[in-house]
């Protein structure tokens, strides 16, 4: 799978390279330069299956090239095993014509976290195969305790292991 800017300015890069640069240099984003497709029974095949399966199925043909599906199995298990709820995601009838997808169940009761999970899985996994290390600041939103101008969070690593440190409740990988 290659990605593309959506300027047309930066050079084309694979999964791992788009997940390491964020932003094209061109100032666009990413996208896959085409789609992966699904056919109706792999779709039908998902059905069942528990969230980080399916999580690492869909995003395999997304990262074609660079990760396996078996790479994919170990990072979405990680990723998701802390979570509060054993479906993860659950999917809870209201009413007779009414459901809801919970998405409070991760470690900061977060949508995000479905997210930021895989996403430092991720970073760990393409940082210790280059043999690299990253150190990620990052700010939660501003409260009125907490204004924007004060830093709240910041990052920390190991010579192979990436984590984001919240100043607001403090989980990461790595058991640091």
């Amino acid at each position: 799978m290659r990605y593309v800017s959506t300027r047309g300015e930066a050079p084309a890069r694979d999964f791992e390279g788009v997940l390491l640069a964020g932003l094209a240099e061109d100032g666009g984003l990413f996208m896959p330069e085409s789609w992966p497709s699904f056919s109706a029974a792999e779709w039908r095949a998902l059905r069942g299956l528990p969230y980080a399966e399916v999580a690492a199925r869909v995003v395999a043909p997304f990262a074609a090239g660079c990760l396996t599906l078996e790479d994919l199995r170990g990072m979405t298990a990680a990723a998701y095993q802390g979570f509060g709820h054993a479906a993860v995601v659950p999917l809870v009838q209201l009413d007779a014509r009414t459901h809801a997808l919970e998405l409070f169940h991760g470690p900061t009761l977060a949508f995000k976290d479905l997210a930021m999970q895989l996403l430092g899985q991720l970073f760990d996994h393409a940082l210790e195969r280059r043999g690299e290390r990253v150190t990620i600041v990052a700010r939660p939103p501003a409260t009125r305790d907490r204004p924007r101008s004060r830093p709240a969070a910041t990052g920390a690593t190991s010579t192979s292991r990436s984590c984001i440190r919240w100043a607001v409740r403090a989980r990461c990988s790595g058991g640091r």
